[in-house]
């Protein structure tokens, strides 16, 4: 279940802390810290399983698992990468269900075209406005808790 404090401190514009993660043994010691929240990194999650760059090669499932089981075992929020939401408008529907399911508080969607780069990569394409606003209607649609959060 999505951790409504995130929320609040959203809309109070308070800072949140969130050291990022690439395991559970990274997780569980961010847990143990003072930071209001964990970061599940998108970069270092595909560099520690695969030793790749985070270039679209780890799919919708191989990253929802790694993010159910950080949400299984630590106690703080978690924010996850949720890659471009692997796909369109329908896949991105499905991905706030799963990572939502999977007791992830806040995702974040990435405005990249398909095939995408590493985030860190110069030379990026990015999509239209007015794609990546349908995206974030569909993410925000997706949502069954007022408490799960896109940005």
């Amino acid at each position: 279940m999505a951790n409504p404090d995130l929320r609040l401190k959203l809309q109070n514009k308070t800072f949140i802390t969130a050291p990022g993660v690439f395991d559970l043994v990274s997780a569980k010691l961010v847990d143990r810290t003072q930071a209001e929240a964990i970061y599940m990194s998108g970069f270092a999650v595909v560099a520690s399983y695969l030793g790749l760059p985070d270039a679209g090669i780890a799919d919708y499932s191989q990253m929802l698992d790694r993010a159910a089981a950080i949400c299984d075992t630590v106690k703080k929020a978690v924010i996850a990468d949720g890659d471009t939401g692997y796909g369109g408008l329908l896949n991105v529907h499905h991905t706030v269900r799963g990572y939502e399911k999977a007791s992830v508080t806040m995702i974040q969607l990435e405005d990249q075209r398909i095939p995408k780069k590493c985030g860190h990569e110069p030379r990026r394409h990015i999509v239209s406005t007015e794609e990546m606003v349908n995206k974030l209607k569909v993410a925000s649609d997706a949502r069954s808790s007022k408490d799960f959060r896109g940005n």
